[in-house]
């Protein structure tokens, strides 16, 4: 079965040469429970949506791909929230990966990206953690694993590499005074028995979680601004052998004048049939403050369970080891169903 757009007289015409081969479209839903020591009442996260894949094609070869991942999302009893949620209990419409990249010119050299993409920087690049228990520390060290913008991306004889103009409003579009940010990430091509990357990133970004926490933490060195000037730079490593894995990611850098050392290492296991996926990692996120540096150390330990091609099971416990200003460290249980049909 044919489907294509024709322009009349272009010999370029892009179409779709069948269904099966160019364009892949899944339904998606997910329910997630997290349970918090010692509060009473669970928060629940459960989502609908499409993961679309297609790749536009002319007379002349590929033109580029086209990823969509629109979702309708339900929190509930929401403590821990993205900026974009704006209560406990909401509703909302995301756009998840949403870009366009041309591929057609820069023989694999030199792509440009344009939507809504993952930050390249870091481990987050290279490991599909959509709709996953198991995360990287993009969030917390960046602020958002995603943002809106250009970039050139592309696999030369020697590396991998993407440069990206971004937004520096993560999720959704804003529009505060001089938003904006830089990032990129050049490395070993993800995918093979051992990797390695090496990341930058700087801007003015609207990050309003760690303002609060800086706000907390800061006292007069706090400026009164909206928006946190970030700098990062970082290096990633994975190895894999037989069916072992090792993952490690360090970054240094500042929001404000404050210094940040944030960093992931992680061990794990995926069975002979890869049904099942096991991991233990050990993530410390360490900043400036006025009273010293102060860090959180957490503990994590996790499963994802394949019973077929269609359902998956996850279980994630997060063990509090040291809170940021000597808060008061809490377990974590999170627990989901992952239907892709």
């Amino acid at each position: 079965m044919a489907l294509g757009l024709l322009v009349p007289g272009s010999a370029g015409a892009i179409h779709w040469s069948t269904l099966e081969e160019n364009l892949r479209a899944n339904l998606e839903l997910v329910s997630r429970i997290v349970r918090v020591e010692e509060i009473t009442t669970a928060a629940s996260y459960q989502t609908a949506g499409l993961d679309i894949h297609s790749v536009l094609s002319g007379r002349r070869g590929d033109i580029g791909t086209v990823v969509l991942q629109p979702y309708i999302v339900r929190r509930d009893n929401a403590l821990s929230r993205p900026p974009h949620i704006e209560g406990m209990d909401d509703w909302e419409v995301e756009f998840h990966q949403s870009w366009f990249n041309l591929t057609r010119f820069g023989r694999g050299r030199t792509n440009i990206r344009v939507g809504h993409m993952l930050v390249p920087y870091g481990l987050e690049p290279g490991i599909d953690t959509h709709m996953a228990l198991r995360q990287t520390i993009a969030g917390a060290n960046l602020g958002t694993k995603m943002d809106w913008g250009l970039s050139l991306n592309g696999t030369p004889r020697w590396g991998d590499y993407e440069i990206a103009l971004l937004r520096g409003s993560g999720m959704e579009w804003r529009n505060e005074p001089g938003n904006f940010a830089f990032a990129g990430r050049w490395g070993k091509p993800f995918g093979g028995n051992f990797t390695w990357g090496l990341s930058g990133y700087h801007g003015l970004v609207f990050d309003p979680m760690r303002l609060r926490r800086y706000k907390a933490g800061g006292g007069e060195r706090m400026p009164a601004e909206r928006l946190v000037r970030r700098t990062r730079s970082g290096i990633d490593l994975s190895f894999v052998l037989r069916q072992f894995g090792v993952l490690s990611e360090l970054s240094v850098g500042r929001d404000y004048e404050f210094g940040v050392l944030n960093g992931l290492a992680e061990v794990n296991w995926t069975s002979r049939e890869e049904s099942v996926f096991g991991y233990a990692r050990l993530v410390v996120l360490s900043q400036d403050a006025d009273s010293g540096w102060s860090e959180d150390v957490m503990l994590y330990g996790g499963f994802r369970w394949r019973l077929n091609s269609a359902l998956e099971l996850a279980g994630q416990v997060n063990e509090g080891l040291v809170r940021y200003l000597d808060q008061e460290a809490r377990r974590q249980v999170r627990l989901q169903a992952r239907v892709r049909l």
